[in-house]
């Protein structure tokens, strides 16, 4: 007798069942995560727990507001976008803040939000300030560093600063 083994259609087909259902359930379940991220992301309004939770109490009184004479900022760029970073900063400069650098993000931080203002202890008014007179669903984001001045890192679904007011808010 031949050591010849027929094998027939039948368990080739059993084959490609099983992996087009293997397929199918893998698929079904990255669409299924990607819905509850977006759900997640929208019930938040793009804020992480992080940010949306106060970090420490402000110094800054209710009313305060951003003299942008007082306030250096430096600009970046969490994007692939080229040139955001200098078209935000020029911006700011035109409405008179003093801006510092202007860079791609250090921290190579993915933002998937409008931007995020990141500040030290003694820049926290200067950052609550900024984000209630200036901000456009911007989230702060406190980091251990010294100095006043603040980091407002561009994000995915930044566009633009909304006008600025001919005089500051205060």
């Amino acid at each position: 007798m031949s050591d010849y083994v027929y094998e027939s259609g039948l368990s080739t087909k059993r084959r490609r069942q099983r992996r087009t259902a293997i397929t199918l359930l893998l698929t079904a379940l990255l669409l299924f995560s990607a819905f509850w991220w977006a759900w997640s992301y929208i019930r938040t309004g793009g804020e992480s727990s992080a940010s949306a939770s106060p970090t420490s109490t402000s110094t800054l009184t209710p009313g305060a507001c951003a003299d942008p004479t007082t306030i250096t900022v430096n600009v970046y760029n969490a994007t692939n976008r080229s040139g955001l970073a200098r078209t935000a900063a020029d911006a700011l400069t035109a409405a008179g803040f003093t801006v510092g650098r202007v860079a791609n993000d250090p921290e190579n931080k993915s933002l998937p939000g409008n931007a995020e203002v990141r500040f030290g202890p003694a820049g926290e008014p200067y950052a609550v300030a900024f984000r209630e007179d200036y901000g456009q669903a911007v989230s702060l984001a406190p980091t251990e560093r010294n100095g006043t001045s603040i980091d407002v890192v561009l994000g995915d679904t930044f566009t633009g600063w909304a006008p600025f007011p001919e005089t500051p808010p205060c």
